[in-house]
């Protein structure tokens, strides 16, 4: 099959886009969509219905991929897997979290798990394509970009992803970009002939498109100088640190942001010319000080509040860092 056999393939009616053409008229509505129901969703009582992935995927699949069906509207529904949809030819209209939602011939959108959204019918030239992913796969589709020794890439990567967690969907203006348009192509190509290890090459794709995802979130950010973007990581060790000062570490920090602990460490000496270790006991302290104006927690229970457990320990770094004791602060604040 080559590519213009493929089109002619993915143009082509299936006999249930004959069906749903046929009794493509309002009087015919109930009994579609009650038909979808039967084909695609587990419970048929919600309002809101679910599409079941195990009506979809094989046991043991992570990813499959369908055509979305045509001459047929699609209620308010969710799903129990991660979609991403791309829009071979015309237009899909969506309207996802009440949000109206129009995804162009070549673009892309990811779509969360239980997200509500339905779906206007789509003519004869409006095709779309459905790669459906398990949570666990798309996690490690962005996993497996954490290898890299970058802690810019590695920072938009773990902004990306929260992202998607946060906004239920990302959309994708790539109809432009000629490369996602090819990986696309030939992403179809071996669905459609399943050759040989077509599977593995499928997922190399499918790691391909994420690769684009990410460099035009990156190119989205503008052209953010590193020394902006340096600030904004530092902002977000903070934020981890003032929420877990009481039992963070170096190691368990860099695990939370999937950095190395050595490469971490330099970036934050880089960055502000203070150690980790300084870094955290600043935080610890300043909490100390608050704690001491604040509440009527012995020096000893505010020691073990913030995380010490070394009663001279804390003087001798309190002492150091304010030039007075705990005591000492207290009676003056």
């Amino acid at each position: 099959m080559n590519f213009i056999e493929l089109d002619k393939q993915l143009r082509q009616l299936d006999e249930e886009e004959k069906l749903f053409k046929e009794l493509s008229d309002k009087s015919s509505k109930n009994f579609i969509e009650s038909t979808i129901r039967k084909v695609y969703s587990i419970s048929r009582s919600e309002e809101k219905w679910i599409i079941n992935s195990s009506k979809l995927m094989k046991e043991n699949e992570n990813f499959s991929i369908h055509k979305h069906k045509r001459f047929v509207s699609f209620g308010e529904h969710k799903h129990d897997y991660i979609e991403l949809i791309y829009v071979y030819s015309g237009e899909i209209n969506q309207r996802i979290s009440g949000k109206e939602i129009k995804i162009k011939k070549g673009e892309l959108c990811i779509l969360d798990m239980n997200v509500v959204h339905s779906i206007e019918m789509a003519s004869e030239d409006d095709i779309a394509i459905n790669i459906i992913m398990t949570g666990d796969f798309f996690n490690s589709m962005f996993m497996s970009f954490l290898s890299e020794n970058d802690i810019m890439s590695k920072f938009i990567i773990k902004t990306f992803y929260h992202k998607k967690e946060n906004s239920q969907f990302l959309m994708f203006n790539s109809s432009k970009n000629e490369l996602v348009q090819i990986i696309m192509k030939r992403l179809l190509w071996e669905y459609y002939n399943k050759k040989v290890s077509y599977e593995p090459a499928i997922h190399a794709y499918i790691l391909l498109l994420f690769t684009e995802f990410l460099r035009e979130y990156k190119e989205t950010m503008g052209n953010t100088k590193a020394n902006d973007l340096n600030e904004v990581v530092i902002k977000e060790v903070n934020k981890y640190l003032l929420k877990n000062y009481k039992d963070a570490d170096l190691k368990s920090t860099a695990e939370f942001f999937h950095f190395n602990p050595d490469y971490l460490s330099k970036f934050i000496k880089n960055s502000t010319g203070k150690s980790f270790t300084t870094l955290l006991q600043d935080i610890k302290l300043k909490e100390s000080c608050n704690l001491l104006k604040n509440s009527s927690f012995t020096i000893q229970e505010i020691m073990q509040y913030v995380g010490y457990s070394n009663l001279s320990y804390f003087y001798k770094l309190f002492k150091k860092k304010f030039n007075v004791t705990p005591v000492e602060y207290r009676n003056k604040n």
